[in-house]
């Protein structure tokens, strides 16, 4: 929900909230991987990225959106953000084992990203699912297509 936070209220993309919603819907059927083995995975096969393509192409199917704006360069640039903030603030040692494990990534803004951090934001599984549903809900009208 903080793609899709990221995507509305610092990008003012309100069309593409229901996209940063769902980007990663397809881990609820292919799993969640860490990005570091994700990254081990796609440089010795494309399976796992051809299994999320036909999980997002049916997700967004199901939902009747185009599976490509999944992709979209601000749902991605929400998502990294995403990933800064989650290193900075949920692990203990600032992520330098995750920093050292992504050569090439830009660190040097960790400390300025979203200084109110996540950390307040974290929900129990119950309270993230109702709060997933109706964020949902709200966003499923307004939504384009392309």
């Amino acid at each position: 929900m903080l793609v899709r936070d990221i995507l509305v209220e610092d990008l003012g993309r309100r069309d593409l909230a229901l996209y940063g919603l769902h980007h990663d819907s397809h881990e609820a059927f292919a799993g969640d991987i860490p990005t570091p083995l994700k990254n081990l995975i796609r440089a010795r096969s494309d399976v796992y990225k051809r299994v999320c393509a036909r999980l997002d192409a049916a997700i967004a199917e199901a939902l009747g959106i185009d599976s490509a704006l999944f992709k979209h360069w601000a749902v991605k640039e929400a998502d990294q953000t995403v990933v800064v903030m989650e290193i900075r603030d949920l692990l203990s040692d600032g992520g330098l084992a995750i920093r050292a494990a992504m050569p090439g990534r830009d660190w040097t803004a960790v400390g300025s990203i979203h200084a109110d951090g996540v950390f307040g934001r974290c929900l129990t599984p119950g309270d993230a699912e109702r709060e997933f549903l109706r964020a949902h809900a709200a966003y499923a009208g307004a939504v384009p297509t392309s």
